[in-house]
């Protein structure tokens, strides 16, 4: 099963995800070193990082796409994995429930959810 820990940027995913991951001894991925790799190859990444645009969804799709190739890799590994990301779009982020259903016959969702202003002060 993947545990997928969902929210707004600044609310606390990766906080979370890793306690938990910590917690229960389940492997954390994350997805932002799969971002670190692709999102520079986009020919838009530096006018995006300067203005603070979201990517497009094909770059996003590329990003998934790789990650549920590790899914398969590491459910040769591992029973469960943690793994936050905003999952914003329902579109792309059924590529992520969709391999996590493949590869480790399930998912849940935790949704994290602050108020505005302390996720702006982080």
């Amino acid at each position: 099963m993947i545990i997928f820990v969902g929210g707004f940027v600044g609310a606390g995913k990766s906080s979370i995800a890793r306690c938990l991951a910590e917690q229960y001894s389940f492997h954390y991925y994350e997805i932002d070193k799969v971002k670190n790799v692709i999102y520079p190859q986009d020919p838009d990444f530096q006018h995006n990082l300067t203005h603070g645009l979201p990517f497009k969804d094909e770059t996003r799709l590329k990003v998934y796409e790789k990650v549920v190739t590790d899914f398969a890799d590491l459910a040769q590994r591992y029973t469960h994995l943690v793994v936050d990301e905003t999952l914003h779009k329902q579109k792309l982020r059924q590529v992520l429930f969709d391999g996590a259903k493949k590869y480790f016959g399930g998912y849940i969702i935790i949704w994290v959810q602050t108020d505005e202003t302390i996720s702006k002060n982080v």
